[in-house]
């Protein structure tokens, strides 16, 4: 009889490859507003598909075996300080309080919320 194995499954650090579904639709619906001569919604919509095109490629989430770190691109070997609240954007798993995908049939956002803020 063999027992099973005395080594446990170290997990790897998964990073996501960036989406651009989004940002492209909003960009999208810029033109075709812009072609309608719907200005507001042109820019509007242009502006965050523009800016929701820079963010996905610069900022990285890294989900690591304990701990989730958002990294800007280019800078994945340094630590950088989260402007708002100080200290290292990460956080461990153990630290979360309650998350959320926001929009469940079509999630663009993630919500979460840790016990201890740096």
């Amino acid at each position: 009889s063999s027992k099973g194995s005395s080594t446990a499954t170290r997990r790897q650090t998964v990073v996501p490859e960036p989406s651009f579904n989004v940002p492209l639709g909003l960009l999208a619906i810029a033109g075709f507003s812009a072609y309608e001569g719907v200005t507001p919604l042109a820019v509007v919509a242009g502006l965050l598909g523009a800016l929701l095109t820079f963010q996905a490629t610069r900022v990285k989430f890294q989900f690591e075996p304990d701990a989730l770190e958002v990294v800007i691109a280019g800078k994945e070997n340094q630590e950088t300080e989260n402007a708002f609240v100080g200290g290292r954007n990460r956080w461990r798993y153990d630290t979360f309080i309650n998350w959320e995908l926001w929009w469940p049939g079509f999630p663009i956002l993630v919500y979460f919320k840790v016990w201890e803020s740096h």
